[in-house]
């Protein structure tokens, strides 16, 4: 199904500023209220606690988990 993700990369040395959290409310901001989106998306590897500690600030919700594995 076709989404509209919002993502963030900071450089190491500018995390915990909030420069990610306010960039993305704003993308938020924008998204729903400029261009009338329903939804954004965001995925994360679910080591990546700092990016969920974002999605949870911005007030997104937590849908569902998902492994994926290759075998060859």
């Amino acid at each position: 199904m076709p989404a509209v993700e919002i993502g963030w990369r900071i450089a190491k040395k500018h995390w915990n500023q909030g420069y990610a959290t306010e960039a993305a409310k704003f993308v938020l901001h924008e998204a729903f209220e400029r261009f009338n989106l329903k939804e954004v998306v965001s995925f994360t590897a679910m080591p990546n606690q700092k990016s969920m500690r974002i999605m949870e600030k911005i007030g997104m919700t937590e849908i569902r988990k998902m492994i994926l594995i290759i075998r060859n």
